[in-house]
């Protein structure tokens, strides 16, 4: 029997640990339970991640190049600056759907009190948001469709913590919240706001 290459067992293993997480939550995340999800040893999966907080790390990082590439190509279709805003929005409520571990690596204390380092990576990621974020803002500013006083950088905050309310309510509240529907009026409430009169 051929042995799999150590890319794709630790694949297997990164996709295990993102499995738990969603369906179980943070604390049923742990090697032994990894280790028989994949269907090899403990020592196995050490051998590929010398630690616990390796997996997690490797859990965001792949999370990441989901998120990434999803956002960016909503960021530069072409279309009116609130379109634009709204499609990010959108594509991030669309992708974490999709990835039931995404908002309880994002929102859990109990994840962020046993890696601490993850709060560090995760704040370097949204970073990255607010500025794709913030730089529609001011490109709307200066097309005429915002409030020219309007400060960007608060209202991408703004945008970010609509998407973090949508998580927690949805992954932890109702798993049979419209989340379409419920983004949709919260934005509209938000761009009331945000929109030259």
């Amino acid at each position: 029997m051929n042995r799999k290459s150590a890319a794709v067992r630790k694949g297997e293993i990164v996709r295990a640990a993102l499995e738990l997480i969603g369906r179980n939550g943070a604390g049923a995340l742990t090697t032994g339970a990894i280790a028989d999800a994949v269907g090899v040893s403990q020592a196995a999966v050490f051998r590929h991640f010398p630690t616990k907080s390796a997996i997690v790390f490797a859990c965001v990082d792949w999370i990441g190049d989901q998120v990434r590439p999803a956002v960016e190509a909503a960021a530069t279709e072409p279309g009116p600056p609130e379109q634009r805003l709204r499609r990010i929005v959108g594509t991030l409520l669309a992708v974490a759907r999709h990835i039931p571990a995404m908002p309880t690596t994002m929102l859990s204390r109990e994840m962020h009190a046993e890696f601490p380092e993850l709060k560090e990576k995760l704040r370097e990621r949204r970073r990255l948001l607010h500025h794709t974020l913030q730089d529609a803002l001011d490109q709307g500013k200066a097309d005429g469709a915002f409030r020219s006083e309007l400060d960007s950088s608060t209202a991408a905050y703004l945008l970010m913590g609509t998407v973090h309310s949508l998580l927690f309510r949805w992954h932890h509240i109702d798993h049979d919240l419209d989340l379409d529907r419920e983004l949709a009026g919260m934005l509209d409430i938000l761009f009331s706001g945000l929109n030259r009169r």
